[in-house]
């Protein structure tokens, strides 16, 4: 009995084949704001599963500070375009959920049934769903259609690579390379 559960665990640690996790910071005008917890499960049919829990306040033009907690889950293919979508968000007193399956060019969400030429989902409240979208930019600026999970609609992105640079820090220099997305008029940096 003891044999036949250990081989159960073996099976399910092989199934997995790379997982990858992090703590953004988030800061809005240059002030802290809040974290994002992330973490990336690659598996070994090629889906790749991407978990963000956020927490975060931000100050909102002629109105007080606004708290935002946001919980996503989405399921992508090996090119990371998104198979299934789930997140929570509440932004202030405002609390929503939301579930999207795509199936051949349409995402569904409940009954509502929206064609779709997006490339990848981003949900703007959440800084890991840029994750997926820089590992597949190449060299240059390129356009791409997102997904707004919100809304339920594409909308028009870029990424620029700007090639690699050095960062450096008391004794320590790191090379990386330099990406700027923009979504909906937003750079992320």
């Amino acid at each position: 009995m003891l044999l036949r559960g250990m081989a159960f665990l073996l099976v399910l640690a092989q199934a997995q084949d790379r997982e990858e996790r992090g703590v953004y910071k988030l800061s809005a005008d240059g002030r802290p704001a809040g974290s994002e917890e992330w973490r990336l499960e690659t598996f070994d049919d090629g889906k790749t599963v991407l978990f963000a829990k956020a927490k975060f306040e931000i100050e909102i033009p002629g109105s007080a500070r606004r708290a935002y907690v946001t919980d996503t889950v989405l399921t992508m293919d090996k090119a990371f375009a998104p198979a299934l979508y789930a997140g929570y968000r509440k932004a202030g007193r405002d609390e929503d959920q939301v579930k999207i399956q795509w199936e051949k060019g349409t995402a569904i969400s409940g009954a509502k049934k929206i064609r779709t030429s997006a490339a990848f989902l981003l949900d703007s409240t959440v800084t890991a769903h840029l994750i997926p979208i820089l590992r597949q930019a190449g060299p240059g600026k390129k356009k791409i259609r997102l997904f707004n999970p919100t809304a339920l609609d594409d909308f028009e992105g870029s990424v620029e690579d700007r090639g690699e640079v050095i960062l450096r820090g008391g004794d320590k220099a790191v090379r990386v390379r330099r990406l700027l997305p923009v979504a909906g008029g937003y750079e992320f940096g």
